[in-house]
Formats: structure tokens, sequence, C-alpha cells
């Protein structure tokens, strides 16, 4: 995964993710490229860590093009133990690889 990806959306400091550890990050970070790379449109993919109790589903909404890049609009959904939290991001694939969160 692109580094600062999980950075730039750990900034809703009222998110559920402003509470996940750095595992918690990790396990979300496998899964938001799990999600990018290899599922379908419509296809949920569901992480947690069994230390924290921290969980979450990613669902690729759609894939489009924009600027010659391969795009695609995530609904992501994190639980922590004491918030829970749905948000969608749009990520584009960089020439370098990775991903990148960018403006609709």
């Amino acid at each position: 995964p692109e580094a600062g990806a999980g950075a730039g959306l750990r900034a809703f400091k009222d998110s559920p993710i402003s509470a996940f550890t750095e595992q918690d990050m990790a396990y979300f970070e496998a899964a938001r490229t799990e999600a990018l790379e290899k599922r379908a449109d419509g296809e949920n993919i569901t992480w947690k860590n069994p230390e924290t109790g921290n969980s979450g589903t990613i669902t690729p909404i759609r894939t489009y093009e924009r600027g010659g890049a391969r795009c695609r609009l995530l609904r992501i959904v994190n639980n922590s133990r004491s918030q829970s939290g749905e948000s969608r991001f749009n990520f584009c694939e960089q020439a370098g690889g990775g991903w990148k969160v960018v403006s609709p």
C-alpha cells in the first residue's frame, strides 16, 4: 500500500479510525489494498483485529477512469470499541504504484 494513504484518513479525529492502533491500521490497510486491487464492485471485504476488537468493512462501489488512471470509489465502515462510522473515498492508482485519495 502507498505510504501515507492511511495517515490521510486518520485525520478524521472524531471517527473510529482516530482510535486505531498501528496494528489496527495494518489490518485496515491490507483490507483496503485487497478491496482496491482485487475485489469487484459491490464485493465486501471485512477485517478485524482480535487484540483490540476494532473492525471494518470495505466495499468498492464503482470503478472508473480519471486522467488515464484507474480509480475506485470505496465505502468504508470502521468500528472501534466506542464508535462506528461510515465514509466514502475516491482512490486513483498512481503511476509509480499504490493508490492515492483524490477529490471526487
